[in-house]
């Protein structure tokens, strides 16, 4: 994949905090084409809340090929801090 330059990616923004990190990752997941890939560190409690819930349900739903990959450095929290998920 080329990299892109920063000013040729319309729409991006510093994000000031966890609360708009989280806003601006619902926006990506409602706008989510085909393949969303996340890296973080831990899952967030927003990963457990129904509008990302929601949100995830109507991407992957949308079409046989679309596909969510999540990679964290942490999964311990996920069963506890994120039932939706479904792993315990």
């Amino acid at each position: 994949m080329k990299p892109v330059a920063p000013e040729c990616m319309p729409g991006e923004q510093a994000l000031a905090g966890f609360a708009e990190y989280e806003a601006a990752l619902d926006t990506l997941i409602a706008n989510g084409v085909c393949t969303l890939r996340i890296f973080d560190k831990v899952l967030g409690p927003g990963f457990n809340s129904r509008l990302r819930y929601d949100l995830l349900h109507r991407l992957l739903l949308a079409g046989r090929h679309h596909r969510v990959f999540i990679a964290l450095h942490e999964t311990a929290n996920i069963a506890r801090d994120c039932p939706r998920f479904g792993l315990e």
